[in-house]
């Protein structure tokens, strides 16, 4: 779960390069903070599942 923004994207950087599939919830928090994260990590080879 994410705790802050900085904090939070260092979660989301330990999921991208960790092998299998990592969860990250309260992902909200960081994308508030950086402009087009999403397109951003998906022009990266990122996949995500958004569960609600």
């Amino acid at each position: 779960m994410v705790p802050d923004l900085r904090g939070g994207f260092s979660h989301l950087i330990a999921a991208l390069t960790a092998e299998g599939r990592s969860t990250v919830s309260n992902v909200g928090i960081i994308s508030r903070g950086y402009e087009n994260l999403v397109g951003k990590l998906e022009a990266l080879g990122a996949q995500y599942i958004i569960e609600g």
